[in-house]
């Protein structure tokens, strides 16, 4: 290699290492400025990633009624959001792992194409004194908000896992600007409030 091509591999690699730079640095302000828009904190952080290391930016904290993350790398995006206390406390009538057992059918019924108006079903666990499975319907007014919700959350790049502790949104690739992901939170954050009017009688 002469010195002109040397010199233009530098030339080269000094503008893409300012490119990343000043990329890194817009994407960390969007972080930021989300961060002071909804009160919440922000945090940068770096995680082992196989043999290498991966930035990772964060957002926590509440936002309306529920304690909310909201992370990404350049591989995944992670929206966490936990239940209401009112929501957490109307579920203990219910066996353990029911919102979990209703998460799985939900998004088994989105991915099958299958009408949010259809009714939806669920085996519950014998009780006590009893050897038989007992069906129980899921509220309509539930079924159609989470319904909803599985379809938008459920597809090419992303996936909804509902706990009987929080509800997680994954998908595919790295958010530049966090304020893409709040209309999801919202939609999250709506149907934990339909969950919580209706938690004395999810099922019937």
């Amino acid at each position: 290699m002469d010195r002109i091509q040397l010199a233009v591999v530098i030339i080269v690699a000094v503008i893409i290492i300012r490119y990343i730079v000043v990329q890194t640095s817009k994407d960390k302000r969007a972080w930021q400025s989300c961060a002071q828009k909804y009160r919440l904190k922000f945090n940068e952080t770096t995680e082992q990633r196989g043999e290498g290391e991966e930035k990772v930016y964060r957002l926590s904290g509440y936002y309306r009624t529920c304690l909310i993350s909201i992370s990404s790398n350049r591989k995944e995006t992670r929206i966490s959001v936990n239940y209401t206390k009112g929501l957490m406390d109307g579920l203990k009538v219910y066996p353990d792992g029911t919102l979990s057992r209703i998460g799985r059918g939900l998004v088994k019924q989105a991915t099958s194409g299958k009408s949010p108006r259809q009714s939806f079903f669920l085996t519950m666990p014998p009780s006590k004194g009893s050897q038989t499975e007992v069906q129980k319907e899921l509220n309509p007014a539930v079924r159609e908000q989470l319904s909803q919700l599985f379809i938008i959350c459920t597809g090419v790049g992303r996936r909804i896992d509902m706990t009987d502790a929080y509800m997680l949104i994954k998908q595919t690739g790295y958010v530049k600007n966090p304020e893409e992901v709040f209309p999801i939170v919202d939609e999250v954050l709506t149907a934990i409030n339909v969950l919580e009017g209706y938690s004395t009688e999810l099922l019937k």
